[in-house]
């Protein structure tokens, strides 16, 4: 290793890796009055922890952790290898009925409804409770944490800067006194560093700025010209061996670019084979023998570099672990979306990523920086571990800057309202709303004193006396939003569809125009009376009043006030279709709404009341509830879903299986347009039902394998797998009320 680099990453300690320590013997005297908060120092692994205090303790422990990826399920088992453990995850799912239960808090919430019926836990832990500050798993932890039912003691881990400031926001959404340990191991950080074209090692900062040579480097200086070509794979790879940075991750914009570059790599061992002789990857191979023809097996051993993204088969993905674990791989190829499904630690990662949001759809988040720089430090070795910014010509260096020097553990909160939220808090025997009072949220930012919503309702019902909405401020200013948008959308189609050569491109376009034909159709608006007050100047008295409400709705977003408006807002759409009663909570239907864990179950739970689901054929029942299933449509490869119906419906590989679908969604669409229709009224604009992810489980419950899938439709086996995995567990919480269908039927 060069001589300044080694200064440069020089540390003293043993790593990333906590030293053996009694934990359970400090929070033990603590738990019977309050909950306890462990503190480690920043980004260090808090699994063993967790495991030290499950082995210690003698009850029924749950175990809450938002990551739970098929190898992290792997190293917990191995880790306690006597215990009687149940898994919830999106992996495998057993009776809560085991000494230990290990979940995740999205699948917790989703059983918010079946508590009661659960064993009572002796104790509670709860792993990384960092990631309250962060986008729908914060917003799950947090309901989770509210609902949880009085007097049951829990644990919580952090490596937080602030940890008193964490504890108080615990203490309000438990109502429970939460203590503070903080175990006196040295903090290490990582080192962030700038690698410039001709491989010049610098650190990134100075302090609390960008360092003042990377900053001339990055004026004067001519980037490294394409990050994604062969030749600067190559040299990167050649230069993190010769500096003993290795094992590495390599963060790319794309997962496409992960799997090139893996291909760019040349080889480095002449025995490839000796790798799959080690006896965990040779039982990991014989457990799954499809991965021994994996079309990256071979390159992976042979050049010791793998790609890992969620496009990929999450069982190539548990390998690709396996692998680095043993050193059989030095390099990984990511992105900063899947890092946070790792588990091995890496000396370095290196960010080969564009940050610049008017240049690239892809712009790195806070929970991604913290995702990345867990991941980064080596127990064993004698360096620190660091992150590497590369010389590219569109990398925002100050960006990356102000992400890594963001202190982590900055007491937020990520939660928002909509249907599934709703759902959650009105679950427990408390008062939804009372338990708004007890978010972080209302902590933190004090209550908007200067709005009154019955004033606003008030004049609204004068003004628009027969509307055909529910005449509320929030339902008449998102369909405002909504018919502009789709009319902006069916004007940009027209366009380009007068434009189109291609007789393809023409029927994709023209399909496209037809579906936002029908949506905008869908809207009360056009057949109310009032449309063109809203959606024209209307009168001066109508137009204050949405005009003022514009004014203030930012900063209600942005404190209790507004979440408490949202959450009467999204009760009102719930009693619409009978799911809460004032006083008594979820209804029967509510409980079935909860339990299937979307975040719009109206189609799908009011298709369960009618008695479409589930159906008399198991497989079509089957392919008909994943078509509810809610996914990332760009996943997929598509822009937008009319692109993917029109991919998949229209392909050699689905006319059959969509031919058998068509009977059982026939009988399914009036209820789902029915079901839009009153969410529009609410001015909530659903996701579709789509019937091509319906076309693709038929196949596969009829045998196709994901891979034979990912070849047919051009989708990746990893989203593929993701679909299937959602479509189940929306099956087996459908089965579970299956005696509450029968009723309905």
């Amino acid at each position: 290793m060069d001589s300044d680099l080694r200064k440069l990453l020089a540390k003293s300690g043993t790593g990333r890796g906590l030293p053996d320590y009694d934990f359970y013997k400090d929070v033990l005297p603590y738990l019977g009055d309050a909950d306890c908060l462990i503190n480690v120092p920043a980004w260090t692994e808090k699994n063993p922890v967790a495991l030290s205090i499950i082995a210690q303790t003698a009850g029924r422990v749950w175990y809450v952790t938002p990551s739970l990826s098929l190898y992290r399920i792997f190293l917990l088992k191995s880790a306690l290898p006597d215990a009687d453990i149940s898994f919830m995850s999106a992996y495998e799912r057993e009776k809560p009925d085991r000494r230990v239960l290990i979940t995740s808090p999205d699948i917790l919430r989703d059983h918010l409804a079946d508590i009661a019926e659960m064993p009572k836990p002796d104790l509670i832990i709860f792993d990384d409770i960092e990631c309250l500050a962060y986008p729908e798993i914060g917003t799950a932890t947090e309901q989770c944490l509210l609902c949880l039912p009085h007097g049951l003691p829990l644990i919580f881990l952090s490596a937080t800067a602030n940890p008193d400031e964490t504890s108080e926001c615990l203490t309000a959404l438990r109502g429970r006194g939460c203590r503070v340990i903080e175990f006196p191991f040295p903090a290490l950080p990582d080192v962030p560093i700038f690698i410039s074209s001709q491989w010049e090692v610098l650190p990134l900062t100075d302090r609390k700025r960008l360092n003042s040579k990377v900053r001339r480097i990055l004026k004067e200086e001519p980037p490294f010209q394409n990050i994604r070509s062969a030749g600067f794979i190559r040299q990167l790879l050649f230069f993190l061996r010769k500096e003993e940075l290795t094992p590495a991750l390599i963060i790319l914009p794309w997962e496409k670019d992960c799997d090139m570059s893996a291909g760019f790599c040349i080889q480095e061992t002449k025995n490839a084979g000796d790798a799959l002789t080690h006896p965990q990857i040779a039982a990991f191979l014989n457990r799954y023998p499809f991965l021994k023809d994996h079309p990256m097996l071979s390159d992976a051993v042979s050049k010791r570099t793998a790609s890992f993204h969620r496009n990929l088969h999450p069982l190539w993905c548990e390998l690709v672990e396996h692998l680095l674990s043993f050193r059989a791989v030095d390099a990984v190829f990511t992105t900063a979306e899947s890092v946070r499904e790792m588990v091995n630690n890496v000396q370095i990662a290196v960010l080969c990523i564009s940050c610049r949001k008017e240049e690239k759809p892809r712009e790195m988040t806070q929970q991604q920086t913290d995702d990345i720089r867990k991941r980064v430090g080596l127990r064993e070795s004698e360096y620190a571990g660091c992150l590497a910014l590369i010389h590219s010509s569109d990398a925002d260096a100050v960006h990356i800057k102000d992400r890594l020097l963001q202190t982590r553990g900055q007491s937020s909160s990520a939660f928002e309202c909509n249907c599934q939220t709703v759902l959650g808090l009105s679950a427990g025997r408390d008062d939804p709303e009372k338990l708004l009072s007890r978010t972080v949220i209302a902590l933190k930012y004090p209550r908007f004193g200067a709005f009154c919503m019955e004033e606003f309702q008030e004049i609204l019902r004068d003004e628009l006396p027969e509307a055909c909405c529910s005449r509320h401020i929030q339902s008449v200013t998102s369909l405002k939003n909504i018919r502009l948008k789709l009319t902006l959308r069916l004007n940009k189609q027209s366009h380009l569809l007068d434009d189109a050569a291609c007789r393809g491109i023409r029927d994709r376009l023209a399909d496209e125009q037809l579906e936002t034909e029908y949506l905008l159709s869908q809207l009360p608006c056009e057949d109310c009376t009032h449309s063109g007050q809203c959606h024209k100047r209307g009168t001066r008295k109508f137009r204050r009043l949405i005009e003022c409400y514009d004014e203030i709705e930012k900063t209600l977003k942005t404190n209790i006030t507004g979440l408490e408006l949202d959450f009467r807002y999204y009760l009102e759409c719930l009693r619409e279709f009978g799911w809460t009663e004032p006083q008594q909570g979820l209804t029967e239907s509510g409980k079935i709404a909860i339990r299937t864990g979307l975040k719009f179950p109206q189609p799908l739970t009011e298709c369960i009341r009618e008695g479409i689901l589930p159906a008399d054929d198991p497989a079509k029942s089957f392919a008909l509830t994943g078509g509810f299933a809610e996914m990332d449509v760009e996943s997929y490869g598509v822009r937008n879903k009319e692109s993917l119906e029109y991919k998949i419906l229209n392909s050699e590989f689905s006319k059959g299986h969509y031919s058998e679908m068509m009977p059982l969604y026939q009988k399914a669409e009036p209820v789902l347009s029915q079901t839009q229709e009153r969410m529009l009224r609410f001015g909530i604009l659903m996701p579709e039902y789509m019937l091509s992810q319906a076309a693709i489980l038929l196949a596969w419950k009829k045998g196709a394998k994901a891979d034979t899938l990912a070849r047919q439709t051009g989708i990746p086996a990893g989203v593929i797998m993701k679909l299937i995995r959602k479509a189940v567990y929306l099956q087996e919480r459908i089965l579970q009320v299956k005696s509450f269908c029968q009723k309905f039927s």
